[in-house]
């Protein structure tokens, strides 16, 4: 069979030949078609896979051929693998069917929403793709992540096909107005194509993208401040666009401060030392436990990925020198070099981040907003459960920091420490504009 049906999308039609050998090398043929204006017909082109170039071309431009390329590497192997299992027309893989009933009109619109703004090689719609934010059916859902090096970073699951498009379009741009364009858009012309659509979960989509363009807008208008800029935006006037009330926007604007982590840290070193978590008390505690904090808190999000006592083990002398060199700071006591003591600290901030969050989720806020909230800590919901399991109280975790120190029960995680530290370090280096030691 020479044109078996493998994949849609829009009006792009992709089919697949059976198995084919040359010279003893197997490989399959891909075919792409889709209608364009009444002159020509149709836009056609072949590329035998595995290969580096198409053939037959009809109509296609250079731009397209290599938005079409993106496919040919997604598609191929898969299609692939199903012709070598010998797959006949009956049962050859169509990736269309994977999708229920109504999914492919979501994903159309969506599609068509996207090409009018970015390139394909940016994004990725039903599978992975280097250096682009794609979205990939999984069990019961969706998922939306950014592909990089092989690796899906900042993975976000969607439990609904609406959800998932309006998060990646979420994802795939940062200007906050154009988001919100894009968001209307899609959800006008799914509105066309489709009379089945959940009211409800329209409307508390139409509510997630209001609060986090407001999100955006808070933390956009904050940084402006913080370099010395000003702001023409007021509450009143976020009011008077009439998206929201003044109560709302007023507990809104708390959470979003709550998040923040700068905020955070300065809040916690405070309450920390309040609540005795450290016995000995100066203003250098203070000082210390802030700093500790505000410069190296965000490692607190990643310690999920490793192990927590040996991590403590081995940094715990180095943030006191750190601290000590930086300030001069001579009179800050031995304790804190201590590994017990920082993990007390370190579990303390962790689970005040837990707290927070937990708040918010109460408020009724999405993780979409929570996410944008906590700013470069990018928390997510698969972090905060990771966290949740790391930052737990727990007599014996004590215990194994000192069987720890004495090398006793070392974990593999261990391994991990000084590559996480050390690219930690670069970047908080380079993000206060300092030059690193090993520069030239």
């Amino acid at each position: 069979m020479e044109h078996n049906p493998l994949f849609t999308l829009g009006n792009l039609e992709v089919t697949v030949s059976d198995l084919k050998y040359d010279g003893g090398i197997e490989h399959i043929v891909l075919y792409f078609e889709e209608p364009c204006d009444e002159k020509r017909g149709f836009n056609s082109a072949r590329f035998v896979y595995p290969g580096e170039s198409f053939s037959d071309v009809v109509g296609y431009t250079e731009k397209d051929l290599t938005e079409l390329m993106v496919h040919v590497h997604k598609l191929g192997p898969l299609a692939l693998e199903y012709a070598k299992e010998g797959c006949s027309q009956d049962n050859k893989v169509n990736l269309n069917s994977l999708l229920k009933e109504d999914d492919q009109k979501y994903l159309d619109t969506l599609n068509k929403v996207m090409r009018k703004r970015f390139s394909a090689t940016i994004y990725c719609i039903g599978g992975y793709q280097e250096e682009s934010v794609c979205m990939e059916p999984s069990d019961n859902g969706w998922l939306i992540y950014h592909g990089e090096r092989g690796n899906r970073y900042d993975s976000c699951f969607c439990d609904t096909i609406l959800y998932a498009c309006l998060t990646f379009i979420r994802n795939i741009s940062h200007d906050v107005s154009e988001i919100s364009d894009m968001e209307a858009e899609f959800l006008q012309n799914l509105s066309e194509h489709s009379k089945q659509l959940d009211g409800a979960e329209i409307e508390k989509q139409r509510k997630i993208g209001e609060q986090l363009f407001l999100a955006r807008l808070l933390l956009h208008e904050n940084e402006k401040a913080r370099n010395g800029g000003w702001t023409s935006v007021s509450r009143d006037k976020i009011v008077s666009w009439g998206s929201i009330t003044k109560e709302d926007l007023n507990k809104f604007i708390d959470v979003c401060g709550a998040l923040d982590p700068q905020k955070m840290s300065f809040c916690a070193a405070c309450d920390c030392l309040r609540e005795k978590v450290v016995s000995t008390y100066t203003d250098s505690s203070l000082c210390y436990v802030g700093f500790l904090y505000l410069r190296f808190g965000q490692c607190v999000t990643l310690l999920h990925a490793i192990n927590v006592k040996d991590f403590c083990v081995k940094e715990a002398e180095k943030f006191y020198n750190i601290y000590c060199e930086k300030y001069n700071d001579n009179s800050l006591h031995k304790c804190f070099a201590e590994p017990e003591t920082l993990y007390k600290l370190l579990n303390y901030y962790g689970q005040y981040i837990i707290k927070r969050i937990s708040t918010a989720l109460s408020e009724g806020y999405d993780w979409a907003i929570i996410t944008t909230m906590t700013r470069d800590y990018k928390i997510t919901e698969k972090i905060y459960w990771e966290m949740l399991e790391a930052f737990r109280e727990n007599e014996e975790t004590i215990k194994a920091i000192e069987e720890a120190r004495q090398g006793r029960g070392l974990s593999k995680g261990y391994n991990n420490i000084d590559d996480l530290m050390e690219d930690f370090m670069a970047e908080d280096t380079e993000a206060r504009g300092e030059v690193p030691n090993n520069a030239n």
